[in-house]
């Protein structure tokens, strides 16, 4: 059996028929499986900010969960705060999206890439800052789309830190199913264990993707009031109002 200690977060990746699963009991028997309790030992909460806490025989774990279509990634870790995102990869205008929201830095980053290689480049950023909002607790408000993230990590399971940044988090690209770009962010560094596809979930939580497809996990706007992931709404990011982003 795995432990939590095997890795300083642990990610299950699952196959899920809804668009929008439960996450708590995802969460709940990857947290029950790591530490080798039944289940109904496993509380799962959320805070005020939205955000999945765990109590009963997991407390003192810290959790995260994010989906897309068709994949959920949910993430224990004992070491810390943790944050996980995973979007799907598809075509995007990526270097105009990150000349737009990205830093200065980040968007000339982006827009020096092939062009084939750009909506890759720009979601390896883009789950980053929603992985390291998420382990924050603020999600994108507050300019989480300024904060600096690895510039050009490479794929790999060691959370490493993030350069010249002030949260003091790490961060990781390790693998994922092909078509899909998964992100880690926790209190490290350390590194990160990922499990495969799981079971497919079929329990159905209220929430949306914006039209460009970008999932909303990572903000405190409209709360998931049962897996305590917080979402922007469905907004395309390009057309997000300055207000709208600061709330």
């Amino acid at each position: 059996m795995r432990t939590v200690d095997d890795g300083a977060v642990v990610v299950r990746l699952v196959r899920t028929a809804e668009r929008h699963p439960a996450g708590a009991p995802l969460l709940r028997a990857l947290a029950a499986g790591l530490l080798g309790v039944p289940e109904p030992e496993v509380l799962v909460g959320r805070e005020p900010s939205g955000r999945p806490r765990l109590g009963g025989a997991a407390g003192g774990l810290r959790a995260s969960v994010s989906h897309v279509r068709g994949l959920t990634a949910v993430a224990v870790s004992r070491v810390g705060e943790v944050g996980v995102d995973v979007e799907r990869l598809r075509p995007l205008p990526a270097a105009a999206l990150a000349r737009r929201w990205f830093t200065g830095a980040e968007g000339r980053w982006v827009a020096a890439r092939p062009q084939e290689e750009q909506p890759a480049a720009f979601l390896g950023l883009w789950t980053q800052k929603e992985a390291v909002g998420k382990a924050l607790g603020t999600g994108l408000a507050d300019g989480g789309m300024r904060r600096p993230v690895r510039l050009g990590a490479l794929p790999g399971t060691a959370l490493l830190p993030v350069p010249a940044a002030d949260h003091g988090l790490c961060t990781a690209l390790p693998g994922a199913p092909e078509g899909f770009v998964l992100a880690v962010a926790a209190e490290g560094p350390g590194r990160v264990v990922v499990e495969g596809w799981g079971s497919e979930g079929s329990a159905c939580v209220g929430g949306t993707t914006g039209p460009d497809g970008l999932g909303r996990t990572g903000d405190r706007r409209t709360g998931d009031r049962r897996t305590g992931d917080r979402r922007t709404g469905d907004q395309v990011i390009a057309h997000l109002t300055p207000a709208q982003r600061r709330r």
